[in-house]
Order: C-alpha cells, then structure tokens, then sequence
C-alpha cells in the first residue's frame, strides 16, 4: 500500500531463498562419482554384488539429509533467521515517524500559507516553527546509518534515506521562496504609505482647505501612528527570521529595505514639526478664512442682485433665454451652497463661531422657485403635447395625475411667493386644465366600463367612440377626444364611470354569490342505517351560505346602480328565495316525517289509524323517491329549485300536521280510557300501543303507572309464581312485582286480551281487590297470633295499614277507659308500654337472620312505630283522656270498617273532619323516612284539603319531612 514500511525482500522470499541455498549444498556434494561405480576401479570392485546393497540410504543426498546432525543445523538456521525478522519487524516500527513525517509534510500548501500570512491568520513565530521542524527533520534523516545488523540480517536503509530525504527539504524550500515574497509585500506597502506621507507633509498649504486637509491628514497619521510603528517592527522581525535561517533575499528587496528607515525617521520627524508650529498655522489660516468669507458675502450680494432682475418674471415668447439664466443662477446657488458648507466645517476646525447664511438661504430659495416655475411652463406645454398622441386605454393616469398636481402646487407657489407677475396665473390656468382633464382620462380608462356603459357615453357625447383598431377612422387617442370637445361632456362622463364601477361590485358580489352555489351539494346520512332510505344531514353549513348569500343580494338590490344588472340580480334572488322555501318545508316535512315513520311502520297503529296510515305511506313513498334523486344528484341549485317543490313539501307538511292531530287526539282518546296513561310521554305510549299484540311490551312502563309495580308476571318470573316456566305468548297475569321483589298474587282469570288500556284497568281493579283482600285476611290474622309471629307472613304494605288498624283501635279503646277500667290516663300508659314491647320485639327480629325483602318491610314497619311510640307519649305528656280531644283528632287514623260498601269490610281513614276509604293502591316494601312533628300537621293541612275537593303540595326546608309525606 502507499506509505507503506516494508523490507525487500520480504521474510518470506529470503526464507525460501535460504533453504534453496541449503538445498544446493546437498545437490553439490551428490554431484560426485561414487567410488563402486568408478571405471577406474572396476577391477577392483567387480566382485561386490550390488543387488545385495540395500537402497535405502545408499546415495550420498540420502545420507546427507537423513543426518540428525544436519537436520539440527538447519533447523538452527531457520529459527535464527525467523528470530533475526521479528527483531527487525520491531526495528521497522522506529522508521513509522519518518513515514508519518512525509504523509504530514506533503499536506504543506504555500499558497495556503500565503493566504493565511496575508489574513494574519498565520504569524511570523508560526513560519519559525516550519523552519526549525523541517530543519530538525532534515537533520534526523542525515544521521541515520545506512546499515544496521540485526541478528545475522544486515538491514540496509540507504534507500530509504533517498526516498524521505527530499520531503523536508521541499518544505523548506518553499517557505524559503515564500518569506522573501511577503516581506517584499510588506515592505512595498509600508514604503508607498511612508512616501505618500511624506509627499503630503512637505507640500505647503496655499488655501484654507489645504491647509484644513493637511490638519485632517496629520491627524489620520497620528492615529495611525502605533500601527504603522508596529508594522515597521513586524517587517524587521521578518527580515531577523530569514536571516537566522539563512534565508536567500534579492538584492533589490535589501535595498529597499535599508531605504525604508530613513524614509519612516524623515516621516515620524516632519510630522513632529507639524505638530510644534500647528497652533501658530492654525491663528494665520484662520485670520485668512475670515477673509474669505468676507468675500462669499459679497458673491451672495451678487446672487441676491442677479436673482431680481424683472425680466425673469416677465411673460416671454421663447422660453430657452430665460430659461438659460435660471439654470445658470440655479448653478451658482448650488456652488454657493456647497462653498458655504465648506466654510461653516472650516469654522468648526478653527474653533469658531459657525455662522449662518440665511440670505443664501433665502436667494437659493427665490431662484429654485423662479426655475421651477419656468420648468413648469416649459413642460406644460411640451409633455402635454405628447399625451395627446397616447391612446386612451394606455393613458398611465396616476402618473398624470402626480405630475399635473405637482405643476398646479409650482403655480400655487409661485403666486403665494414671488412678486406678482404674469407668469405664474398663466401657468396655475394651464395646469388646471389639465387637473379637471385627467380625471375624465381616468374614466374612460376605467375597466368596468362594459359596452351598454359605452353605448351611454356615445350617445351623451354624440359621436361614435371607436376603440377597436381594426374599424376605428383615426387612432382612440386623448388628442382626438380633445378635437371634439370632450371636456364639455366630463361630468357625464364621470357620472356612467362610477356607475360602471359601483356594478363592477355588484356584479363581482352576485359571482361570488353564484360561485358559492355552483359547487354547493347536500350532505345526506341513511336514515336508521336502511340502505336506500337518506334524510338531509349537516344542513347546518348550507343554511349558513343560504342566509349570506340572501344578506349579499338584499344588498345588491338596495343598491341604487343595480338597473344594468337588475334581471340576472333578480334571477339569483328568485333561484335563492325558492331554495329557502324548499328547505324550510323540507325540513319540515323530514322532521315529521322522521317522527311519524317508526309508528306508522307498526302494523298495530297501521290497524288502529288505517287512514292516517294510508295518508303517512302515500308521503312516505314520495320523501323517499325525492331522496333518492337527491343522492344521485346533490347539487342544491338543481335539486332544490325544481317548480312546483315548495308547494309539494307544503301541501305534505299539512297533511303530516293533520295526522298528527289525529294521533294527538287518539293518544288521548286511550288516556281518558286509562288515565295512568298520562303518567307517559306520547313516544312511549306510541310504544306500547305499536305492539298490542305483544302485551309484555308494557312492561318497561308499569313503574310510570303504577309508582309501585316494577313489572307483571305472565308466568315464571318470579320465584312465587304458580308458574315456573316463562312464556312469551302467555295473556295470563299471575301477580305483581315490586321494585324490591315483593310478590302479590292476583288471584285467578286475569288475562291481557284485547285493547291495552281495558286489560290495564282490569290489572288495576284487580290489584285494589287483591290487595283489600290481603289486608283482611291480615286483619284477621293478627288477632290469631303474637305480633311478632303474625308480622313474618304478610307483604310490607298489608303489615303497615293492618298495625296502623289496631294500633289506633287499641289507642281509642285506652282513652275510652276500656283498657284500665275508669281510667284513660293509666290506659294510654299501659298501651304506650305495650307498644314499647311491640318495638324491641321487632328489634330483636331484625337482629336475626331474615331475607332482604323482610328486612326491609320490618325496618318501615319500626318506623311506623316508633311515630306512633312518641304520639302516645305526647298524648300522655299532654293528659289527653278523651278519644274526642283535638290531640287525637288531628292524627291520622286507621279503622277497620265491616259495614264498608264493599264486601268484608276495608279500611277507613279519618284526621279531624275528613273521612276516607283506603285507595289500596300498591305500594311495595319502599322504606319509609322518619316521620317529623310537621308530617302531621302537614297531614292535617293535605288531608283537609282532599275533603273540601282541593290538593296542596309540601314545600318547606330540607329535612323537615316533604318527602315522606
């Protein structure tokens, strides 16, 4: 590989070689003539049989190399050569720095060098390093041996010496080619700014602005003089290295170099001088600048004079002259001005007052005034003359307009500023014209104009305005309009210009109002995931571009430039009015549509409603077909402006409005049936009635009709059920289920057949029945058995009202003294005991073991007790002894009336003056809240209510018992 160390030849070829060697000893001593075979000797050796020799080590090569002796010198010879390499393989290594040595130095670029010399980037204390490196590589090379014996190999390195010799040689050559070249640059530029200096400082001042120079050159030096000092050392410090290093330099660059210190200490030494006499140069200039300015004074005069000659604000026929003279004035205010500067920084150097030349000032001012006044005049009429030659489409009108205002503000000036004259109302007259003229340029140029707009313009000016070129009689420029007096007509020809540019808007407003619609399309969904049945969706977005675009042409409208475009305005107007209507209906009829279709689609209410049914499918069938052709083609334009659409959603938004009457009144036709109806929303009435023929579809409802019956059971749906298997199909109503799982049986022959409400009323019949019959059978029951035996065999309501029952007949019969004979005071104490037994009784049932049903029956009944505990404890506290007091009568009570209108007795209930008969409506085994000092009053309030026809309501604070009232 390239720059590679390696030996030549390699181990490999001298091992090889050496056994060659080895091997040819052996071939040269075989070469000899064995003594048996030699002719001379034949005599001699003719009786030796040679068939008895063995062959085996017979020749002499054989005996040789089947030797130990031999074999052990070889074997020495080859281990001492391959130790010899080793050694030399690690010899090789020391030679790896020369060869990293050459690799580093070929990187060397003296033009790199340069340029890093001339940037600064490169010091002289870096090109002292190069050299000494190169040097001492150089030298390292010289000394090495050009042999060296390791082992019994003899390494030679005279090649090697050849072959690296010349890399830091190279180097050095280059840098010493290199260091004369920059020195010579650095002298060069060193002595041409040391000359240059020292022309300018031996020139004398003959003028103030000599002299001021020289004042700014001497500074600038000064300024310079600690770089240029170290600029000077830095090419000494140059000249030191390459002398050091014997560095080869031109004879013409020495010498030039030994020229460089006289002329920079002539330099330093002038400038010195300067520096001594500059406070006595600086009072003599600055007496002669005062001269001079004296002087300007008397050039302004001279000005100011010139400036007011009269003929300059006389009306001339030929303008060149005068014109001529303004700008030869103009000139000299010019040089004025800049002399005046020069002065006034003059000032500032000698430290004088600086003055001001406001009558300069003043005469530059009236001069310029005067000059362009003329200019405006001239151009007036010269650029003018052009304009009339452009055509009228290629008029640059604002450009006009900027260079006619900037005439009529000269004129305007003119007049305000100069001392009347002729000149400047000629001038503001000319421009005028021209002012009131461009405008009516701009009009015509005007892009709105169309051609009914162009039509109006000819026949306001009575002439045939031709703007093509191919048919026009003479070129449509400003100038031919001017021929024929088209200023007398501008007003008009504003008047048709705005009105081209106001329906411009107009008609900009209705494209982007038919751009909108062009693309518009409604967005649809299915309806219910039915394949080929598609109801509007998202209408939002289209009814938002609906209401813009109709705020858009109600404004085009008002407008009062609409007449040119007043059909294709009213058209769109039309197009968009027809589509609201379409979409109001529509999503009228959708809405209904979409509430109807789901009811009208049960075969029941089909039954029950067969016209409304019919007049919903006929509706039903045409929706669907608009539909259809709306999904194929969704355009909202051409699929909502179709004639005779909105009167078609009309006429079908009456008729769904009409069924819908219908269903009103004949939902309320089955309330009035089943009043409990009413306790539901028509969706889920509607719900019940499409699936009649399913009566357990009414399940789902019960708890909204009835506060306490979670659900039916047609059989096998609950544990009590006298069927165990459940039935679909089954019409049969076994019993009752109440949200806490309670069971009450309904007894035998209660079907659900025929229309709901009357299969509800009979539930509903029924269940008061069942429920009065428990609680006779209860009443009965507990009279048979102790309490605390009775109360485990009745449902949580019967066991509530039949306690209330005795509880109150046992409460009566204290106060009327039969329960302690002669005296209710000591009765009401004995029952107070006797109920404080009833409650741990049903305490210590509560503690047992019981199912969730009974658990939660007996805890309400406690609750019923413990209120009716603390009544008797107020009526003892108040000494009540008479059933007829008010502290009795304004409870609530219940009695079991055996003359009741109904067979075997029912329960009354009585508070102060009103009277009921219990309604058995099913409560369940609800829990019951404790009863506060207000329920009963609020009782009272209610129940008084009732009696007088009247109903009431709780209100009143948290906790104070509304609730369980």
């Amino acid at each position: 590989a390239q720059g590679a160390l390696f030996f030549a030849p390699a181990a490999n070829d001298f091992e090889t070689e050496l056994e060659s060697i080895v091997g040819g000893f052996v071939d040269t001593i075989s070469g000899n003539i064995r003594l048996l075979s030699h002719e001379e000797l034949e005599q001699f050796t003719e009786l030796y049989d040679a068939e008895t020799e063995t062959t085996e080590g017979s020749t002499v090569a054989d005996i040789v190399t089947n030797d130990d002796e031999y074999q052990n010198l070889v074997s020495s010879l080859k281990d001492a050569v391959e130790e010899a390499f080793v050694k030399c393989g690690q010899y090789l290594k020391t030679f790896e720095e020369f060869r990293d040595m050459v690799s580093d130095n070929e990187q060397l670029d003296a033009e790199e060098l340069r340029t890093g010399a001339e940037a600064g980037d490169v010091s002289l204390d870096d090109f002292k390093d190069k050299l000494t490196t190169y040097g001492s590589q150089r030298e390292q090379i010289r000394i090495l041996p050009d042999a060296e014996d390791i082992g019994i190999i003899r390494v030679d390195t005279k090649r090697l010496k050849e072959i690296i010799a010349p890399s830091p040689a190279a180097c050095l050559q280059k840098l010493e080619e290199l260091l004369p070249q920059l020195a010579a640059q650095k002298q060069k530029s060193i002595l041409d700014e040391v000359n240059s200096a020292n022309n300018r400082l031996n020139k004398k001042p003959e003028t103030v602005e000599e002299f001021v120079s020289l004042l700014g050159f001497i500074a600038e030096l000064n300024e310079d003089k600690e770089r240029m000092e170290a600029d000077f050392e830095e090419l000494k410090k140059h000249y030191s290295l390459m002398d050091d290093h014997s560095v080869q330099v031109a004879s013409i660059d020495r010498a030039a170099y030994q020229m460089l210190v006289p002329e920079y200490t002539q330099m330093k030494n002038i400038l010195e001088l300067l520096d001594s006499t500059k406070d006595e140069d600086m009072g003599k200039w600055s007496a002669r600048l005062e001269e001079d300015i004296k002087a300007f004074h008397d050039k302004v005069e001279a000005l100011k004079t010139s400036a007011e000659d009269p003929t300059l604000l006389e009306d001339h026929e030929f303008l060149d002259g005068v014109m001529g003279v303004t700008e030869e004035l103009k000139q000299q205010g010019v040089d004025l001005n800049a002399e005046a500067k020069k002065n006034q920084g003059f000032q500032q150097v000698f430290g004088q007052q600086v003055e001001r030349y406001p009558l300069l000032d003043e005469v530059v001012g009236d001069i310029n005034l005067k000059a362009g006044m003329w200019e405006a005049r001239r151009d007036v009429t010269s650029i003018t003359e052009s304009w009339k030659d452009v055509l009228v489409m290629e008029m640059p009108v604002k450009d006009w307009e900027a260079q006619v205002q900037k005439w009529f503000k000269t004129a305007t000036r003119a007049e305000r500023e100069l001392p009347e004259n002729p000149v400047a109302p000629k001038l503001r007259e000319m421009a005028a014209v021209w002012k009131d003229l461009i405008p009516a340029c701009g009009d015509l140029k005007n892009p709105s104009l169309q051609e009914r707009h162009w039509e109006k313009l000819e026949t306001i000016v009575g002439f045939r305005l031709e703007r093509d070129p191919d048919t026009w009689e003479e070129p449509f420029t400003l100038g031919s309009l001017l021929s024929k007096n088209i200023m007398n007509f501008r007003e008009d020809i504003q008047r048709v210009s705005t009105e081209a540019t106001q329906e411009g808007v107009l008609e900009e407003m209705l494209s982007k109002v038919k751009g909108a619609w062009v693309n518009a399309e409604f967005t649809l969904s299915n309806f219910k995931d039915a394949k080929d049945v598609f109801i509007l969706a998202g209408i939002d977005e289209i009814q938002a571009l609906l209401d813009d675009s109709m705020v858009t042409m109600g404004t085009i409208l008002a407008s009062r430039f609409v007449a040119g475009i007043r059909p294709e305005v009213e058209k769109m107007e039309g197009n968009l009015r027809s589509l609201q209507n379409v979409l109001d209906e529509w999503l009228n009829v959708q809405k209904n549509w979409m509430y109807l279709e789901p009811i009208f689609s049960a075969p029941d209410i089909q039954r029950q409603l067969p016209a409304e049914a019919k007049m919903f499918l006929d509706i039903d069938k045409g929706l669907k077909n608009i539909m259809k052709k709306v999904s194929e083609n969704p355009n909202c334009m051409r699929t909502g402006t179709q004639p005779g659409q909105a009167e078609q959603f009309a006429g079908w938004n009456d008729i769904l409005e009409k069924i819908q009457k219908q269903l009103e009144d004949y939902l309320e036709f089955k309330r009035m049936a089943f009043p409990r109806f009413y306790f539901l929303s028509n969706d889920e009435l509607l719900e019940i009635l499409a699936q009649t023929r399913n009566v357990q579809a009414v399940q789902p409802h019960m708890m909204k009709c009835f506060d306490a019956i979670k659900g039916l059971d047609f059989g096998g749906q609950h544990a009590q059920s006298p069927i165990s298997t459940f039935d679909e199909s089954s019409v049969d109503i076994y019993g009752i289920i109440s949200p806490e799982n309670e069971y009450v049986t309904m007894g035998k022959n209660l079907k659900a057949r025929g229309e709901v409400e009357n299969w509800l009323m009979a539930v509903e019949k029924r269940m008061v029945e069942s429920l009065r019959l428990l609680s006779k059978e209860s009443v009965v029951d507990y009279t048979q058995r102790p309490r605390k035996d009775w109360v485990k065999d009745h449902g949580g309501q019967i066991l509530i009202t039949t306690s209330q029952i005795y509880w109150c007949k046992g409460a009566e019969q204290a106060l009327d003294g039969e329960l302690v004979s002669g005296n209710p005071l000591q009765g009401v104490q004995q029952w107070y005991e006797q109920n404080v037994e009833y409650l741990g009784d049903m305490v210590m049932l509560v503690r047992g073991e019981l199912t969730p049903l009974q658990r939660g029956a007996f805890v309400a009944l406690i609750t019923i007790d413990v209120h009716n505990r603390d009544i008797l404890e107020y009526l003892i506290n108040d000494k009540t002894d008479t059933k007829h007091d008010f502290n009795w009568q304004m409870r609530i009570r219940y009695y079991w009336d055996e003359n009741a209108p109904t067979p075997g007795g029912d329960c009354r209930i009585q508070q102060v003056t009103a009277d009921f008969w219990f309604a058995h409506e099913y409560l369940g085994a609800s829990f019951r809240l404790v009863i506060t000092p207000l329920s009963d009053r609020c009782y009272m309030t209610l129940t008084g209510a009732l009696e007088l026809k009247l109903g009431g309501a709780p209100a009143g604070p948290a906790g104070t018992g509304k609730t369980e009232t």
